[in-house]
């Protein structure tokens, strides 16, 4: 059985109980606060799915969509800035795209 999606526990300090410090998955803690942040708001929540690229969060609400990276540095041109950016590229509609950081 495979999955390829992302899986969020009911807060970080599970991560942080487990691991005693969990600087090395910063960012997954950061998704995860978004993702309960944004869900306590009532929005719903999906990640975006291009044909090559993913956004972390798709928040919809009405009519309203907003898509969302989360990165804990965007440190490099190349390596982090142009990886974040990328996904929202090949999103054709305009709606509000964000890199939390």
């Amino acid at each position: 059985m495979k999955f390829n999606e992302k899986y969020y526990v009911t807060g970080h300090g599970f991560c942080e109980a487990k691991a005693k410090g969990n600087i090395d998955n910063i960012g997954r803690v950061m998704e995860n606060i978004v993702y309960f942040e944004l869900l306590r708001r009532g929005w719903n929540i999906t990640i975006g799915k291009t044909k090559d690229y993913e956004v972390d969060f798709v928040f919809r609400k009405h009519n309203e969509k907003i898509y969302v990276q989360v990165s804990y540095l965007l440190e490099s041109e190349k390596k982090t800035i142009e990886r974040e950016f990328r996904p929202f590229s090949k999103i054709k509609d305009h709606y509000p795209k964000h890199i939390l950081t």
